[in-house]
């Protein structure tokens, strides 16, 4: 199917009917939809990048194209239709990597059960991950609060300008990094004994929003805990845990609102971080037709491929192309600024500046959109780049427990990585490896069972074999005693 839709975006170049491009888009949604349907049990990290994909970069030219938005004035047609065919183009080339040249079977549902046989040591790790975000939290505001900067009141632009603040937010960024994978272990726990380390992660969460503005970490920490909830009845347990064969009925309402409750909170986590600047929370007329625009017409959460059409305008005739710095530029991430001032940029600066030159000055960055940021470093020849990222995604295998612990913290990285950003996600996703090792030496893992093989079924087999085992000892008991 994916070649037969790598055809017909093709085609679209020579179409260029609004209807066509806009069908053709919504099949590609459904086909996202229906590979993630098939897929979700078995690679779920592939999954997630396909919904994030379609749902970022589809609703706002299928709307252009039927009429609901207008396009933006800045755009031509000429680039509008063009756009179309290199996102379709970058879905398509995805897939047919990362579907038609896997050559392992190392899938979720393949994983062994696994038992957790020291909860002691998981524990630590749920410490050590809270007191570190309440470290790193507490050292931030004194340090800020030192500069006479009010860190809950300063533009958001701030934290990211150069200078001695930046390490403190850095900190704070990687060290909620690590709760996704704190809340998947946090809910193996029985529900009563995970209530205190939410009394003090929710006000954690809270005052992480008051000073970064984004909302990633709380998506981030909702798919840890989804796939803690999903995952703690069928594959990962605590030492002998009594395991329910079906999903208790809250646990299938919760994981039926999961998703809708992800995208309702990105969205009303852009009202809020609106709403806190301005210091005005009334959701009046203008808030929500503002809320609107940027969510789907000006770059926002359903509109990256805005970003596209703006850099198809600007490179190369205004600006050079990047020719591969955005990904080569991981090498020099180790080496501070102080060292090396004119250290290579990442690609939202400069595709900021390229935009406005003022928000340079006011340190802003704009991600380009993932295939923007391919098009913006090697031009249309950039598009081969998803196809090299679908193979990246080949090697999403599940071999132990710190494999499941890196699933639980995927939502950190992968929606800035989707949005058009590559040294920062990579970066992120190191240290949460690093951290899923530790964690997973830590808890002293072991596998129940066999492949295919869910918690209940091991539960099952163990009764039998301890019934077994007590009527032998009762039949021989007999033979035992003297005559």
């Amino acid at each position: 199917m994916e070649i037969v839709l790598l055809l017909l975006a093709i085609l679209a170049l020579a179409i260029r009917i609004d209807a066509f491009h806009g069908i053709l888009m919504i099949i590609h949604v459904f086909m996202a939809l229906w590979i993630s349907y098939r897929w979700i049990r078995k690679r779920p990290i592939m999954c997630l990048f396909l919904l994030a994909f379609s749902a970022m970069y589809f609703p706002n030219p299928i709307a252009i194209c039927f009429g609901w938005i207008p396009l933006e004035y800045t755009t031509t047609r000429e680039i509008f239709y063009v756009s179309n065919v290199m996102q379709m183009l970058g879905f398509d080339l995805f897939v047919l990597a990362t579907l038609r040249l896997r050559r392992h079977h190392l899938f979720l549902d393949r994983l062994p059960p696994i038992r957790i046989t020291n909860p002691a040591g998981a524990e630590v790790c749920i410490i050590f991950a809270v007191a570190l975000c309440a470290v790193t939290t507490a050292l931030t505001i004194s340090f800020v609060s030192g500069l006479h900067v009010d860190i809950f009141t300063i533009p958001k632009a701030w934290s990211r300008a150069y200078g001695a603040h930046n390490i403190y937010y850095l900190s704070m960024a990687y060290s909620f990094g690590l709760l996704p994978i704190a809340a998947f272990l946090l809910v193996l726990r029985p529900l009563p004994l995970q209530v205190p380390y939410w009394v003090a992660i929710v006000p954690l969460m809270v005052v992480h929003f008051m000073i970064m503005r984004n909302r990633t970490a709380t998506v981030a920490l909702l798919i840890g805990i989804i796939v803690g909830v999903v995952l703690r009845n069928r594959l990962v347990s605590m030492q002998r845990r009594a395991v329910r064969k079906r999903f208790p009925f809250i646990v299938k309402l919760f994981l039926v609102a999961a998703l809708p409750t992800v995208m309702f909170l990105g969205v009303m986590g852009k009202y809020l971080r609106t709403a806190y600047t301005i210091r005005d929370y009334r959701l009046t007329r203008k808030q929500w037709e503002y809320l609107t625009e940027e969510t789907f017409a000006r770059g926002g959460d359903l509109s990256f491929a805005v970003f596209l059409r703006h850099a198809m305008r600007l490179y190369p005739d205004q600006q050079p192309f990047l020719k591969g710095q955005s990904f080569y530029r991981l090498l020099f991430v180790p080496i501070p600024r102080f060292v090396w001032p004119t250290k290579p940029e990442n690609t939202e600066r400069y595709f900021a500046a390229a935009l406005d030159p003022e928000f340079r000055r006011r340190n802003v960055t704009i991600p380009p959109g993932l295939v923007g940021d391919l098009y913006i470093n090697f031009g249309y020849p950039g598009i081969l780049g998803m196809f090299v990222w679908g193979l990246v995604f080949i090697r999403e295998r599940y071999r132990n427990l710190s494999d499941v612990l890196f699933l639980a913290g995927t939502g950190l990285w992968i929606f800035h990585w989707t949005r058009g950003n590559f040294s920062v996600p990579v970066v992120y996703a190191f240290v949460m490896w690093l951290f899923c090792l530790l964690a997973s030496w830590i808890v002293r893992p072991v596998t129940v069972g066999v492949a295919g093989q869910t918690l209940a079924g091991v539960a099952d087999a163990e009764a039998a074999a301890a019934r077994r085992t007590a009527l032998r000892e009762a039949q021989a008991a007999p033979a035992a005693q003297p005559g």
